[in-house]
């Protein structure tokens, strides 16, 4: 039966139901969308981020280490840590860093005096160079760099905030500046506080407050930008517990571990805008995305190695025993000088014509007999290649020949980024080295070029003459005092000529100081007049080497004790220097010589 209009009312058509509901729908999500942003605005404007800070200082290596262990355990989940340093400067010099701030994410916060410790506890070492756990702030690369300068210790994980907050499209700003935007945390940042006696006795609570909230803000921070960042690219909401995006983290920060923050007039999308964080990256940040264990390409890429390495030919004696790889150059010279016969072409293969002075004996032997990988020692990476020196060349140099004698063993091949580390890491191993033989890495008492002032000014006064255009411009008195400095220098002139002139900028200003040593020498010397001797400091950088880089790849047969083995077999055929051993170290109630022959 029809409807009656004028009873029940116009009748709606099944199109605009749907589209009455379809309207009906969008305007709940959109009503949805502004609560949780209002909500979300409202939470981070007036929550009090600071309200469960407990501030503990710290004064005793005991109470540093019930410190640690409280922030190693809100670690557990939460692995980041505000981070900060305290300093005093008197006269314009800097004095070692006196307080280390480390806030977790619960509020705790040690301020740890390490002008009252007086050295960085093992503990907190380890904690600090722990770089699965990250520590952020705002410029603290610098701080970073002077604990490795006053304390040895090399901070790992270091996340500069103004990186994470370029990401959400927010200015990079000042710590003090960040807070009071994000967090409505109004920072004391009186200078008198910022320069106060961070080496006194007892800190002022004023102090102490300061000091924590330099560390506690820096974690509130990164809780707010990464949170944006996860809403913004996993939608996670604002009240989830960011522990379960960890990986996702992880991978965001990856990319600015230990870099320091530059200014760069970047295109950054609208605020507000919804943004994929890759799209800020640089084309090198991108690309390491893909491969999250390598560090970013930095210039020093054109050192890469362009000649083939490794080429794994065999060098074999007149009785047909292997004695060693080398590359096929040496192997075409001894073919050339009629000392050896090819007799093989795959892989290339030579005879010698002659007895050599030794034979590859034991694991020794062995290890120059294998083939090499071209791959790096440390990740596998099969392409770039850099070669590193286990033991530097600045104390490799001052080693006697004996032990200079096959080096190749300490010369191994790394892809870029994990050369960059190592000898980012071996800066650490060079700092204690100093300490321990007092041998400055930079010698400002005694340093290597010594300048002569008075050739400089010489020098100088007669380029100003010399130029046309500075004689017209030189007033006629300072000319005139220009000239008779440089007469007081040539007191047979009888004039100033332009050969003169010539004569007076050739002088060398610059000469080598006699008195100075260099690092590298002062260390050799040292573990030349110690027990040990060179084969000590060897090892130590061998050991260092494995321990800093947990290198994977290996070659075969490669030892700390490489060299102490290798010399005992030359001790064993008669062919080493007494004098030579006596430097190596390797003298000892261990190894018998009595009864052998000794060069």
């Amino acid at each position: 039966m029809p409807t009656d209009p004028g009873k029940y009312g116009t009748a709606l058509s099944p199109h605009l139901i749907v589209a009455g509901v379809t309207g009906a729908a969008g305007i709940a999500f959109a009503l949805y969308k502004y609560k949780q942003n209002l909500l979300n605005n409202f939470y981070l404007r007036f929550r009090n981020p600071l309200k469960q800070q407990k501030i503990h200082v710290i004064n005793t290596h005991d109470e540093c280490q019930s410190a640690v262990q409280n922030i190693i355990k809100n670690c557990t989940e939460h692995r980041v840590l505000g981070f900060d340093c305290e300093w005093v400067t008197k006269n314009g010099t800097r004095h070692p860093i006196a307080l280390l701030q480390l806030a977790s994410h619960d509020g705790f916060c040690a301020l740890i005096r390490l002008s009252k410790i007086q050295h960085v506890p093992s503990e907190l070492r380890v904690l600090l160079e722990d770089a699965t756990i990250l520590k952020v702030g705002v410029a603290a690369i610098d701080d970073a760099k002077y604990l490795l300068n006053d304390y040895s210790v090399k901070v790992n994980g270091i996340i500069d905030l103004r990186h994470l907050a370029t990401l959400v499209s927010e200015k990079p700003e000042g710590l003090s500046s960040l807070a009071a935007k994000h967090l409505n945390v109004k920072m004391d940042k009186d200078w008198r506080i910022r320069c106060s006696d961070w080496e006194s006795n007892a800190l002022s609570n004023r102090q102490m407050k300061y000091a924590a909230d330099d560390a506690h803000v820096g974690v509130e921070l990164f809780k707010v930008f990464i949170y944006k960042i996860l809403r913004q690219n996993y939608g996670a909401s604002w009240f989830s517990n960011y522990v379960k995006y960890w990986k996702e983290i992880e991978t965001i920060c990856k990319q600015f571990l230990n870099v320091r923050f530059t200014y760069k007039k970047t295109a950054h999308p609208e605020k507000g805008k919804n943004i994929n964080f890759t799209d800020l990256l640089s084309k090198q940040q991108k690309d390491s995305l893909k491969n999250p264990n390598k560090l970013i390409k930095r210039n020093y890429s054109l050192m890469v190695r362009s000649k083939v390495v490794y080429e794994n030919c065999y060098m074999q004696t007149a009785d047909g025993e292997t004695l060693c790889t080398c590359d096929r150059k040496k192997a075409e010279w001894y073919v050339e000088k009629q000392l050896a016969d090819m007799v093989c072409e795959d892989p290339f293969t030579i005879q010698l014509r002659f007895e050599p002075a030794g034979r590859s004996v034991g694991e020794v032997g062995s290890f120059y007999k294998n083939p090499r990988k071209k791959a790096c020692v440390v990740c596998g990476s099969s392409h770039s290649y850099l070669k590193k020196n286990v033991v530097p060349k600045e104390y490799r140099r001052f080693f006697p020949a004996i032990m200079k004698d096959h080096s190749c063993h300490d010369v191994l091949l790394m892809c870029l980024d994990c050369h960059q580390l190592s000898n980012m890491r071996d800066q650490l191993m060079r700092t204690q080295l100093a300490n321990m033989c007092n041998a400055p890495i930079m010698n400002s008492e005694q340093p290597k070029i010594v300048e002569d002032h008075d050739i400089k000014k010489l020098r100088s006064a007669a380029r100003a003459l010399l130029i046309t255009s500075s004689k017209h411009n030189i007033p006629a008195e300072r000319k005139l005092e220009l000239e008779k400095y440089i007469l007081k220098f040539f007191p047979s002139a009888e004039e100033i000529t332009e050969d003169l002139l010539l004569s007076a900028c050739d002088l060398e200003h610059r000469t080598e100081n006699s008195l100075y040593e260099s690092h590298g020498k002062i260390v050799v010397d040292y573990f030349i007049q110690n027990p040990g001797g060179l084969l000590e400091l060897e090892k130590m950088w061998r050991e260092y080497f494995l321990e800093s880089m947990s290198p994977q790849f290996m070659p075969e047969f490669w030892s700390v004790t490489h060299t102490k083995s290798r010399l005992e077999i030359r001790i064993s055929e008669g062919r080493v220097d007494k004098q030579d051993l006596e430097i190596a170290g390797i003298i000892s109630d261990t190894i018998q010589t009595d009864n052998v022959q000794l060069i």
